[in-house]
C-alpha cells in the first residue's frame, strides 16, 4: 500500500531506540496510522517492560480503532512476562496489520498473524523484510540456529600478521583502535577469548567505562586459569569460565570470585563449540565477539559458527614464517573458504588512507602519494583500517554494530 514504506521505515527507527535494554527479547517499533497520519507510536524499551503495539495502543487510546498498526514484526500471541500483544489490538478495534517479518520464535511464528486474521484484521507481511531482519539479526539467529549471533575480531598487520615472530601482538594497532574496541564490546552481551590469550594478555575483557560491560567467556579445557587473572578479579563484568576438567578445588577457588564454571565435554583439547553457543543462548547471550587467538578463531571457522568479520588492519609489515595469522587450524579447502560478503570500511574513506594529485608536469599522470601521519591522524582508528563484512550467505550484517 502507499504508506506501507514509510510507516515500516519508522517503526524499525523506533524499534532501534530499545537497543540494548530491550534485549534478549526483539527490538520492536509500532506506528499507528489513519489515513496516511500517525495517531501514535511506540517501542520495546526495556525486558520485561511494555512491547512496542501495547505503549502505542495506550497512547492512541480511542483514536487507535480502524487504525492501522505498522510493526517491524510480527506481534506476540502468548503470554509472557506481559500479555499478549494479539489480545490487545484486536480488543482496540485495530482494521489492520503491517508487519515487516514473522516472528522467528517458536511460540509465535505465524501464529499471532493466524489470530489477527481470524478476528477479520487484514494482514500485510514483508514490507521491508530485509531491513527488519538485520536490525533483529541476534533474536532471529537465536531463534533458528540456538546460537548467539557471532563476529569474529582481530587485529592484524597489512600482511596479515597477529603476532610478530616473537608471539608478541601489543601493540599491533593504535590506541584509537584499542579505544574503538573497548566501545564496540559495549554492544555485545560477551566477549569470548581462549585460555592461551588470558595467559599471554591478562586482559579485562571490559569496556573501559565506553558503555556497559560484556560477559567475559573463557575456554579453558584443562583449567588451568590463574586464580590472578584480571578478567577473574575485575568485578564490573560477569565471567563465565568453560571447562572439561573436573577439579573441585579449582571450582571451589573460582566460586569464591563469583565465576561460573561451564562443563562442558571435550575430546582432548577441543571442545564441541557448538554446544556451548547453544548454552549460552541459553543464558541469553544474543550477540558474541570472539576475540580468542588465531587457534580459537580457527575452531569457530571449521565449525562454520561465525557470522560477520571485524578485522582491525594496522599499517605495518612484520613477515615471518613464525608469525602467527587471524585464522589457524587445519584450514578449509579452497573450494570451501568461507566467503566474506557485504564488506565496509568503518573508519576511512579510501581518500583517506591515499592522495590522488596531479602531476603538473607533462601527460598530467595521476600518482599515489601516502598521506602523511598528521594527516591521517585525526582519523578514527589512527590510521589503522577497520573492516566488517558478513559471513552470512544473504551478506546481512548487523547495523547496530557501529564505531
Amino acid at each position: 500500500m502507499k504508506h506501507d514504506s514509510f510507516f515500516i521505515e519508522r517503526a524499525i527507527e523506533l524499534a532501534r531506540k530499545g537497543f540494548p535494554r530491550a534485549t534478549p527479547n526483539p527490538l520492536v517499533g509500532c506506528v499507528l496510522a489513519k489515513n496516511g497520519k500517525a495517531v501514535a507510536e511506540g517501542f520495546h524499551k526495556t525486558f520485561g517492560g511494555h512491547h512496542a503495539e501495547i505503549v502505542a495502543l495506550r497512547k492512541a487510546g480511542k483514536e487507535a480503532r480502524g487504525a492501522t498498526a505498522f510493526i517491524n514484526l510480527e506481534p506476540c500471541s502468548y503470554w509472557g512476562k506481559t500479555p499478549p500483544c494479539v489480545s490487545a489490538l484486536i480488543k482496540a478495534g485495530i482494521r489492520s496489520v503491517v508487519a515487516a517479518m514473522p516472528d522467528p520464535n517458536p511460540k509465535v511464528r505465524g501464529r499471532g498473524l493466524k489470530s489477527l486474521q481470524k478476528a477479520g484484521i487484514s494482514v500485510r507481511v514483508g514490507v521491508l523484510k530485509e531491513k527488519a531482519l538485520e536490525l533483529n539479526l541476534p533474536f532471529w539467529t537465536q531463534m533458528t540456529k540456538n546460537r548467539p549471533y557471532i563476529v569474529l575480531k582481530t587485529a592484524m598487520t597489512l600482511d596479515g600478521k597477529t603476532t610478530d615472530y616473537q608471539d608478541k601482538s601489543q601493540w599491533i594497532t593504535s590506541r584509537q583502535s584499542r579505544k574503538i574496541l573497548w566501545k564496540t564490546r559495549s554492544l555485545f552481551d560477551a566477549v569470548l577469548v581462549g585460555i592461551k590469550t588470558v595467559h599471554k594478555d591478562n586482559p579485562e575483557l571490559t569496556s573501559h567505562g565506553y558503555g556497559r560491560n560484556p560477559a567475559r567467556v573463557v575456554l579453558d579445557p584443562r583449567l588451568t586459569i590463574n586464580p590472578n587473572a584480571r578478567i577473574l578479579n575485575t568485578k564490573a563484568a560477569r565471567t563465565i569460565v568453560v571447562t572439561s576438567a573436573k577439579n573441585d578445588k579449582k571450582f571451589e577457588a573460582l566460586s569464591r570470585k563469583d565465576v561460573e564454571i561451564l562443563t562442558v565435554g571435550a575430546t582432548g583439547a577441543s571442545f564441541d563449540l557448538k554446544e556451548i553457543m547453544r548454552l549460552l543462548s541459553i543464558k541469553s547471550i544474543q550477540t558474541l565477539l570472539v576475540e580468542g587467538g588465531s587457534v580459537t578463531h580457527g575452531h569457530f571457522v571449521q565449525n562454520s559458527l561465525a557470522d560477520a568479520i571485524l578485522w582491525f588492519i594496522a599499517p605495518k609489515i612484520l613477515g615471518g614464517a613464525a608469525a602467527k595469522s587471524p585464522v589457524e587450524g587445519k584450514g578449509l579447502a579452497l573450494n570451501n573458504a568461507l566467503a566474506v560478503k557485504n564488506i565496509t570500511l568503518l573508519n576511512q574513506n579510501p581518500e583517506q588512507l591515499f592522495s590522488l594529485p596531479l602531476d603538473g608536469g607533462q601527460g598530467l599522470r595521476p600518482y599515489l602519494r601516502p598521506r602523511s601521519s598528521a594527516e591521517r591522524g585525526g582519523g578514527q582508528g589512527g590510521g589503522d583500517i577497520i573492516l566488517r563484512g558478513s559471513l552470512r550467505e544473504d551478506g546481512l550484517k548487523w547495523p547496530l554494530l557501529e564505531i
